[in-house]
């Protein structure tokens, strides 16, 4: 099953300029999740996804460059346009989305969501944060009633995706 990571990176952020080549700890931001990426055992194959040729000196080693076309560098270019236009062009069974915003993402947790989906046990993945509070959505209590108000221990739990990463298939 040929499993392919990609990263897509946009050098023209408006709220936060250069924020993907911006240093941490000695590196790009991008490089971290990047490396890590190269770390998850099943990973054949990771891309950085970027109109700009000049990031290619900056690549951790194996991982690949593919050019994408300059309009997807849009403030209102659509994350799925981007995914579309990555899996058009390079084929695999499975996908991993990742974002260099998340550089602190574990190899093992990659490796835990890629296996349960690798396994059949789930046909798709993401990371989520489990919150257990109070939560509103549109003016209204969204996981309790006013009425009969639960203790936190007790609540039903919301979970936020994260971002961090998307496992899909083709």
């Amino acid at each position: 099953m040929k499993t392919v990571a990609f990263v897509p990176i946009r050098l023209n952020s408006q709220r936060v300029a250069g924020k993907n080549l911006r240093p941490l700890d000695g590196s790009p931001l991008m490089c971290h999740i990047l490396k890590t990426l190269t770390e998850v055992e099943g990973i054949d194959e990771v891309y950085v996804f970027c109109s700009d040729e000049g990031i290619r000196a900056l690549l951790p080693e194996g991982v690949r460059l593919l050019l994408r076309d300059p309009s997807l560098d849009s403030d209102t270019t659509l994350g799925r346009e981007i995914y579309d236009s990555f899996t058009a062009r390079v084929g695999a069974d499975l996908y991993i989305l990742a974002h260099a915003t998340s550089p602190f993402i574990r190899a093992a947790t990659l490796a835990d969501a890629l296996g349960k989906v690798r396994s059949g046990e789930y046909d798709s993945a993401f990371s989520a944060e489990k919150v257990q509070t109070f939560a509103w959505f549109e003016g209204r209590p969204l996981n309790y009633a006013l009425d009969n108000i639960p203790r936190t221990q007790t609540i039903e739990p919301v979970y936020i995706e994260t971002s961090a990463f998307f496992i899909f298939s083709r």
